[in-house]
């Protein structure tokens, strides 16, 4: 199927976003979805892939929390037969509404995160 999309002149992509198993409408995306992948190591890191995006917050009753489970995926259509994929599970990490925007930014990061923490142990080794 993707070497039908390559061929393509034309490509018709969309965006999905579900926040908490709920299909957030395509008319309330305000920016769709942008990935980064953040280490702090150069060699043998495990990097933590991020992503960010903007809802339209027209009434001001987007209730969003921390930690609220995110699904995105990007949606293609081939041959007249749409194909999903999933660019990954997220957990809201920040939340910034803006009011005056009447819109509300949300980051979120991919489950490694919960790995991010040093491993600690009170093992004791006899030798």
């Amino acid at each position: 199927m993707w070497k039908e999309l390559v061929k393509n002149e034309y490509i018709y992509t969309e965006h999905e976003i579900y926040i908490n198993n709920v299909l957030i409408p395509t008319e309330n995306y305000k920016k769709f979805p942008s990935f980064k992948h953040i280490t702090e190591s150069w060699i043998g890191g495990f990097p933590v892939k991020t992503a960010s995006f903007e809802l339209k917050d027209i009434n001001l009753n987007i209730n969003l929390q921390e930690n609220d489970k995110v699904e995105l995926f990007r949606v293609h259509k081939i041959n007249n037969q749409m194909v999903k994929t999933s660019n990954g599970k997220f957990l809201i990490s920040k939340i910034i509404t803006d009011k005056s925007a009447k819109s509300v930014k949300v980051e979120c990061s991919d489950y490694t995160s919960k790995f991010a923490s040093k491993y600690e142990t009170n093992l004791k080794y006899e030798g």
